[in-house]
């Protein structure tokens, strides 16, 4: 609906060729402006930049739930036409399946480091993640990835339903290799009543949002496919669907510069789902996380 709303009133203001040439010149005029907020001083970039969330500080991401209009039962777009899609070219068949995607209002996070010390001194206190590890000499981090609840009138709305995710703790190494998650699920209505369940990853895993809208998707360094999958750009980093709310969205509630270069690293999760993570050169956490269920960029 929102998607809808948004795509009527530009056409009034733009007036009527075709629907489509409308909405290509309002989408074109939307990434104009938001192209010009790119840094002004743009950084020499290096290709052997590691990833690291080591210098990792108190930060906001906005998430934007989305759904593949194609699988609804009763969808009022066109059915898929295989033979025609057979015919296309990757990039042509990544337009066509990112236009059938509709997003929803953002949803904001909180991402705060909680510990940073050495691995081996918080395996004293998590030993189910860090126990029997081979601990190297690096520091680690338990970081707390966490849902705002909105406000009206001042007050907290509270929409919490059983077994709602209320927050995840991700323990890892400041080089991103992964230990685990400390999932934190409602267990009443309306309440912050929780239970938690401890996830516990291999070293060689990618810390993954799963089936959760959560964006804590990140590359390990250490996995074969990120090393296949990661890529360093020089300019026009951050990869943004082509799709009037989402840009109007983002216009209106991120004023920060976008970075021009660092790494893109695309790779698919544990459920075989394609996951593309732009890393902004310095950075010390994804700039842009997308993937099948959300679209999710640092506020």
């Amino acid at each position: 609906m929102n998607n809808y709303l948004h795509y009527m009133l530009f056409l009034t203001l733009f007036g009527c060729a075709t629907d489509r040439d409308a909405y290509k010149r309002t989408l074109n005029l939307a990434f104009e402006e938001l192209e010009e907020r790119v840094e002004s001083k743009r950084t020499i970039a290096s290709k052997e930049d590691q990833l690291s969330i080591s210098k990792l500080k108190p930060t906001t991401m906005l998430l934007f739930p989305k759904i593949y209009s194609g699988n609804l039962k009763r969808s009022e777009e066109k059915p898929i036409n295989y033979r025609e899609l057979n015919k296309m070219g990757k990039n042509e068949i990544k337009s066509f399946f990112q236009a059938r995607e509709e997003y929803y209002q953002p949803v904001e996070f909180k991402i705060n480091p909680l510990i940073k010390t050495s691995c081996k001194k918080l395996a004293k206190n998590y030993k189910v993640f860090l126990q029997g590890r081979n601990l190297k000499n690096e520091n680690c981090l338990v970081i707390e990835v966490k849902k705002v609840m909105p406000k009206f009138f001042g007050k907290w709305i509270s929409e919490i339903r059983r077994d709602d995710l209320l927050k995840v703790h991700l323990i890892m190494s400041e080089n991103l290799r992964p230990f685990g998650k400390r999932v934190y699920l409602a267990t009443q209505m309306g309440k912050k009543l929780y239970r938690t369940v401890d996830v516990v990853l291999d070293d060689k895993m990618n810390m993954s949002s799963e089936l959760d809208f959560i964006p804590i998707d990140l590359p390990n360094p250490a996995n074969f496919k990120i090393k296949k999958g990661k890529k360093f750009v020089a300019t026009g980093l951050m990869r943004i669907p082509q799709d009037i709310f989402l840009v109007t969205k983002i216009k209106s509630q991120i004023k920060t510069p976008f970075c021009q270069n660092g790494d893109q690293v695309d790779y698919r999760d544990n459920y075989g789902n394609l996951v593309n993570i732009d890393w902004c050169k310095g950075g010390y956490w994804p700039n842009i996380i997308n993937n099948s269920k959300f679209f999710a960029i640092k506020k």
